[in-house]
């Protein structure tokens, strides 16, 4: 009986070591064990920042390299589109090194505004009843284990409201009037990069062609329809790359939206509009109001298509469809299959 209690007491020290060992010098592959999701986004994140160390990809890259990495660790994790699960992480992917710098900058930051918020009577600004609130959410802040938004959000908006604050009360006239018009431009650059971001994006399929070596195919809608297996849902109004001059698509939607028009567009870098084909379902019929048909581009596919697609010499496909249906803040067009 001892020696049993004393073998399954070594084999619990080894696992706990092995445990222990593989937190503190392999974290990433240790999360596979616990937690498959989390594991994706944290390796995501890890082979963001190493491809782009120094200035990182940029805010909002998260969920593009998802998708672009994902097959290295298919085997391990789970595809779910959670928000990212390492806060720290997620800062070095998007920010790259310069992440280091804005996280101890925010911590700092923090420390003096609540030093000062008991050092001078600055109750009238609004402080002090935030500092119950704005402490908790620093923990979570600082855990970084799951990347909290409302958590980053308040406490950003707390050490700018600090900083304004304290400027405002202690600078002088001249600096203030420095600091408004510094802050206005500053938030000019940022909205008119914003929209020359918007206007410049690519095509759909030229999305990170040339990094995948293949065009993106986005992801499926998630439609409350039951459709045939093995395809995807196309968004109306987006280019889809296809390889295939034959398609077959299957259309449904409520019923009050019929008699339903189905356009679907063959383009030439989806620029260039080559052919056209119209489809008209007049009823919704039960028990099978879904109804299946093919579009075959066959002849025009043989003189503007090329046999080895690339970033600038591809065929896309555009589906729009009257009336329109919006299902879950997304047009919904046809199920490709």
């Amino acid at each position: 009986m001892d020696s049993i209690a004393s073998s399954n007491f070594k084999s619990y020290i080894k696992a706990w070591s092995r445990g222990l060992f593989e937190i503190i010098f392999h974290p990433i592959d240790f999360m596979a064990l616990v937690d498959r999701i989390r594991f994706g986004h944290q390796s995501t994140m890890w082979h963001s920042f190493k491809e782009n160390p120094i200035w990182g990809w940029g805010l909002g890259w998260f969920y593009p390299n998802y998708l672009q990495y994902f097959d290295l660790f298919k085997n391990k994790a789970i595809l779910f589109s959670d928000p990212p699960a390492s806060f720290y992480l997620m800062f070095l992917s998007d920010l790259g090194l310069s992440a280091i710098f804005i996280f101890f900058s925010f911590a700092v930051i923090f420390i003096f505004c609540l030093k000062n918020v008991f050092r001078y009577d600055s109750y009238d600004s609004l402080l002090l009843p935030s500092i119950g609130a704005m402490t908790s959410l620093l923990a979570c802040w600082i855990i970084g284990i799951h990347f909290i938004f409302d958590s980053i959000a308040f406490l950003t908006a707390f050490i700018i409201t600090c900083l304004i604050a304290h400027f405002m009360r202690f600078a002088s006239n001249r600096w203030k009037y420095f600091a408004i018009v510094g802050l206005a431009l500053a938030v000019a650059v940022l909205s008119l990069r914003s929209i020359f971001l918007i206007f410049n994006a690519p095509p759909v399929p030229e999305f990170l062609w040339n990094r995948r070596a293949k065009p993106q195919i986005p992801a499926s809608l998630i439609v409350p329809i039951q459709a045939p297996k093995n395809g995807y849902w196309l968004a109306a109004g987006v280019p889809y790359f296809v390889d295939n001059p034959k398609l077959q698509l299957f259309a449904e939607m409520p019923p009050g939206k019929y008699p339903l028009k189905i356009k679907m567009e063959l383009q030439y870098t989806s620029t260039k509009v080559i052919a056209t084909n119209i489809h008209q379902i007049d009823e919704y019929t039960l028990p099978t109001p879904g109804k299946s048909y093919w579009v075959d581009f066959s002849n025009h596919w043989i003189e503007h298509c090329p046999d080895k697609p690339t970033i600038s010499d591809y065929c896309s496909i555009k589906v729009s469809v009257e009336p329109e249906w919006v299902w879950n803040k997304q047009p919904i067009g046809v199920y490709l299959y």
